[in-house]
């Protein structure tokens, strides 16, 4: 028979593996003359180095439920950057490259009972940690996107998946004023908004805002027009948009047939109810 002993005495403590009699059991010792392992149920077993137990005559554990074969059996010894690990406590994590005698550091980790956290506090115990599965990998890479983020795998980076682009015109879920991102940090949006102010919000805000959708207007068009919030909004033309950026930061983008220029501007079909109002913009 196979010296299984010999091939799991750098296996990590923790490693899961399978015995008929048993179930689903963890390594908790190698020696030369018995293998450790502790299943829930039945609590700590020694198994003879060859697989059998006790008198058994025939192996009695084995990689897994599925894989009965040893000779296909191998877990790497050392995580690499990149390696996506289960922890010795049932949760998964990215591995990024650091690990100190004790600990892994990882990108980030999940457990379904306590949630998703990024890489400032994520450490796990190196014993125990083995790799991930097909399915817990991609399990994981769910959690991520779901959050908001992006595993690179060809870059090994792990980084934010903004909602949000330089460039943007965005406006809260609840109308008021349009902003345009004017840059895009770990920590959120710097955005300028049409009334020449300025404003901040990080990521956990991200689903108060939506992308605006500027109208498409054409001289002579009926709009409503106005500065800033306060203002009540006035009927007018449209001309056309100021094509100065100076100007546009300044004044507005919107210009009238009085050739004023404004800062907020809706087509006035639809938003009758509006003038003479500061009421926001649904």
């Amino acid at each position: 028979m196979i010296n299984i002993a010999e091939k799991l005495k750098d296996v990590p403590i923790g490693t899961k593996l399978y015995s008929p009699l048993f179930g689903d059991v963890k390594l908790t010792n190698v020696r030369d003359d018995y293998i450790g392992c502790f299943n829930n149920r039945f609590g700590n077993q020694e198994f003879n180095p060859d697989g059998t137990f006790a008198l058994s005559e025939e192996c009695l554990l084995f990689p897994s439920k599925e894989n009965r074969d040893w000779e296909s059996f191998a877990i790497e010894e050392n995580f690499k950057k990149g390696d996506f690990v289960k922890t010795f406590r049932g949760g998964y994590g990215i591995f990024n490259g650091e690990m100190g005698e004790l600990f892994l550091h990882l990108f980030c980790c999940y457990h379904p009972n306590s949630g998703f956290f990024e890489d400032k506090v994520c450490t796990t115990k190196r014993e125990g940690c083995v790799l991930a599965s097909g399915s817990e990998k991609e399990k994981l890479l769910e959690v991520i996107e779901k959050n908001g983020y992006i595993w690179d795998d060809e870059k090994l980076e792990f980084r934010r998946n903004p909602k949000f682009n330089v460039g943007d015109k965005i406006i809260s879920i609840n109308g008021g004023i349009v902003f345009t991102v004017e840059s895009v940090s770990v920590n959120g949006y710097d955005c300028i908004g049409s009334n020449g102010h300025t404003m901040f919000f990080g990521y956990t805000a991200e689903n108060d805002y939506t992308l605006y959708e500027e109208p498409k207007l054409k001289p002579f068009d009926g709009v409503l027009v106005r500065d800033n919030e306060e203002e009540t909004w006035n009927a007018n033309f449209f001309s056309h948009y100021e094509p100065d950026y100076n100007k546009v930061r300044t004044l507005g983008r919107f210009v009238t047939v009085n050739n004023s220029n404004w800062k907020e501007c809706l087509p006035y079909e639809g938003n009758e109810h509006l003038v003479g109002t500061s009421d926001c913009a649904s």
